[in-house]
């Protein structure tokens, strides 16, 4: 879609709207009083973590994707439109290195160790937190990735709304919510479906990157998509300890598959289903005044991925393959408060997991994985400024499947970390850790023929440390309201590393590599002022190095990592007394994210050009802010963009979005 320039330069002036006032909530959201939120607010008090709250969330046409590809040591990769297959890493991890939790729920499949991001219901998200070290006790990997939390809204009040978005390349969506709230007790129920075309222009430069003469510009195909989905939340506080929560997602996705741009696939479909839902139930071991608690929690997963290829375009050996995947976990923790000083928390966590994938020839693999897991932490809250945390597991796999025959792979991760507060505005971290991964049931026996299993591989191993500092100033009056600031550095080094090794002429085997340092700096600042602009700014540096022992290429940087990421956003919001129509609230803005160069291949002679994109949205909340109004341009300037696999990504395209809620 094309946009004429006077149209553009406004539209720049254009943004996220920043935090609602804590006596103004959005609806749905749980709002705790007392001043705006910081995006450093922790769940685990010594750990490097940043929170992206709902606020944020809302841009029309935005994914999971572009949430996070502002958060500092996050990396995302992506695959083309919106609707296609993206990732995230942290601090130059994988993203098979680095869980996501949706509700507490592990989305990362056990067939490639990802989640795709792009099945991620980020409209009926109050918050994602993303912890850029070791994760917290609560996760169930506590790898060298960190991990990201996705946490769903809970009603607050009884009411009913509904919505629609539309956008560029045939973007359209609806959706409708009803929640009941009474004392004690909620629920919420919310459908949503969309479709999209994907139909937009890119050039085909026919695999040759840096010789423009033979640049084609093309439109295209076969990328449409059509998605469903539901959200189940129910709450039950039985008294002011005890609460019971259920929780289910199901998601339905059919798409097309096109392909790399140079070799585009016509005929090929993707079915994607998933269903997750999950019981928690907290109580005090014994009586409301007991310092211990309980808390149990079983997840469920279901998915079935099924891909028709006629044209054989992937390498898969077989014209469709059909992966379905089973999960269960249970997870038990108990937590004692002794005294004021001391907090110990046990956990134990058993977890299933079935993999079974057929082509149209015949069965090809099946495979289970069940785990088995321990966990201790300790927090010590030796002085009212100095917090000190201790966090270990040990964990069991067995693998079942062609070439294994259920032996334990164990595997031990533990961090320590220590906070220093010596006032309530400066906050002072310093972590170490270790962890072990296992290698997925995709590395073990391979995902098609063009990527080959190795029985044999190791676990990963690894250790991290970082050191930080955070400051932040919150609910302060004019002329600023509250403004934070953090720098965090680390280094990460990993042994054994998966990676993968062409083996044959039209095949891939994954292999344990050497060794690998990664070092780096993260910085986040940002604040509101005059009642009327918010502004932050987040920098990562990457040093991503092959440390191994008789490496032969002269290049020693780690490719697909981009050395340096910059993403400013600036905000200027009114909020009228009187406006006209109801109008309340109306901001504008924009944000870029900057990044650097990066190599494509470990010899470093193809390399990806810096990459700028300027996003811009403009947002009016009407009545209380009960109606919103939402314009977002993505890509204002056009700029050409590609991700490592040479999939084409859209240029610049509009999206609007409309929602209304009753009473």
């Amino acid at each position: 879609m094309s946009l004429d320039r006077s149209v553009v330069a406004t539209v720049l002036l254009l943004s996220w709207a920043p935090p609602a006032a804590a006596d103004e909530p959005a609806p749905l959201e749980v709002v705790v009083p007392g001043g705006p939120r910081s995006p450093l607010d922790p769940r685990d008090p010594t750990a490097a973590t940043y929170v992206v709250h709902r606020e944020y969330l809302r841009a029309p046409g935005a994914t999971a994707a572009d949430a996070l590809s502002a958060t500092p040591g996050v990396e995302v990769t992506r695959s083309g439109a919106a609707s296609e297959p993206s990732t995230a890493g942290v601090r130059g991890a994988t993203s098979a290195q680095t869980p996501v939790y949706l509700a507490g729920i592990r989305l990362n499949d056990d067939l490639t160790g990802t989640t795709d991001l792009s099945t991620v219901p980020l409209w009926m998200l109050d918050r994602i937190e993303v912890y850029r070290g070791n994760a917290p006790s609560e996760a169930d990997r506590l790898g060298i990735g960190g991990a990201i939390f996705l946490e769903p809204v809970r009603p607050a009040s009884s009411r009913i709304g509904a919505g629609a978005d539309i956008g560029s390349f045939g973007e359209i969506g609806a959706w409708a919510s009803g929640a009941l709230a009474a004392p004690g007790a909620s629920a919420l129920v919310t459908v949503r479906r969309d479709a999209v075309e994907n139909d937009y222009s890119y050039v085909d430069d026919a695999g040759t990157r840096f010789i423009s003469s033979d640049d084609v510009k093309r439109t295209r195909t076969n990328a449409d998509s059509n998605s469903y989905v539901g959200w189940g939340i129910g709450r039950v506080s039985l008294s002011p300890r005890s609460e019971l929560v259920l929780l289910s997602n199901v998601f339905v996705r059919e798409q097309g598959v096109t392909g790399l741009s140079s070799d585009p696939a016509r005929l090929a479909r993707l079915r994607t289903k998933r269903a997750v839902g999950g019981l928690s139930s907290k109580f005090p071991c014994s009586g409301e005044a007991s310092g211990c608690e309980i808390e149990l929690v079983t997840t469920g997963l279901v998915s079935d991925l099924g891909l028709s290829d006629p044209e054989r375009k992937f390498g898969l050996g077989s014209a469709s393959i059909d992966t379905r995947a089973q999960r269960v976990a249970q997870r038990q923790r108990v937590q004692f408060e002794l005294g004021q000083a001391l907090s110990v928390t046990i956990a134990a966590g058993e977890e299933a997991e079935r993999i079974v994938i057929d082509g149209a020839e015949g069965p090809m693999l099946r495979a289970r994985r069940d785990v088995g897991r321990m966990a201790t932490t300790l927090l010590l809250r030796a002085t009212d400024g100095l917090d000190i945390l201790a966090l270990g597991s040990l964990q069991c796999d067995r693998t079942e499947g062609p070439g294994l025959r259920g032996g334990c792979d164990a595997s031990a991760t533990g961090r320590a970390g220590i906070r220093l507060k010596p006032n309530p505005e400066v906050a002072l971290s310093v972590n170490a850790g270790r962890y072990e991964r296992v290698p997925t049931l995709g590395e073990r026996y391979g995902l098609s023929s063009a990527l080959r299993g190795n029985a044999f591989l190791d676990a990963e191993t690894g250790w991290t440390a970082d050191v930080g500092a955070r400051w932040s100033q919150l609910g302060h009056e004019a002329p600023i309201r509250h403004a934070y600031a953090e720098a965090f550095a680390f280094s990460r080094f990993a042994s054994e590393l998966i990676a993968f090794r062409r083996s044959t002429y039209n095949a891939a085997t994954p292999y344990n590599v050497g060794k690998a340092r990664v070092s780096g700096l993260e910085l986040a600042v940002g604040g509101e002022a005059l009642g009327a602009i918010h502004a932050e700014l987040s920098v990562t540096a990457l040093d991503p190095r092959d440390t191994s022992a008789g490496r032969t290429l002269t290049n020693d940087v780690l490719p697909f990592r981009s050395r340096l990421v910059v993403a400013p956003l600036l905000d200027l919001f009114a909020q009228p007394t009187a406006g006209p129509l109801g109008l309340d609230r109306i901001s504008w803005g924009a944000r870029a994210v900057y990044r650097s160069s990066e190599f494509a291949d470990p010899a470093g002679f193809i390399v990806i050009p810096e990459q700028v994109a300027v996003d811009a949205l403009m947002e009016l909340s009407f009545a209380r802010r009960t109606v919103a109004a939402r314009l977002r341009v993505a890509n204002v300037f056009d700029a050409p963009s590609f991700d490592i696999v040479g999939y084409p990504l859209p240029g610049r395209s509009v999206h609007a979005s409309l929602e209304a809620w009753w009473p």
